[in-house]
């Protein structure tokens, strides 16, 4: 199962239903708080996490991830419109997977995602 996280809801639905039409499961959340319930809850073997969200913003709940023992090897992959200097090395340091800009192909999400998950 893949947590697909992002408080822009269409962007979720494309991301789901792209994901879904490949042939994974998904769940959602929108907000960073939610991301993290959700990750203890449902164990994803993925999260795909935005970085600018309310309640919870998509570094904090990495890096909460990383300092849980159950959550801490779930592969992170993040998506944001950020266009900040030095962010990809700031969340590849934090332990994410993966690091795209949106806007960014499904398509290459999908195929990226595929080799991230587990057996």
């Amino acid at each position: 199962m893949i947590l697909v996280v992002d408080d822009e809801r269409d962007f979720t639905v494309t991301v789901r239903d792209r994901l879904e039409a490949s042939g994974f499961e998904t769940c959602v959340a929108h907000e960073g708080i939610r991301a993290l319930e959700m990750a203890h809850k449902k164990k994803p073997d993925l999260i795909i996490l935005d970085i600018r969200m309310p309640a919870g913003d998509g570094l904090t709940v990495l890096k909460t991830l990383r300092e849980k023992e159950e959550t801490r090897k779930i592969p992170v992959v993040i998506l944001t419109g950020l266009d900040e200097e030095g962010l990809e090395e700031k969340v590849k340091k934090l332990g994410a997977a993966l690091f795209l800009r949106k806007p960014f192909d499904l398509g290459s999400l999908v195929s990226r995602v595929s080799t991230l998950l587990p057996e």
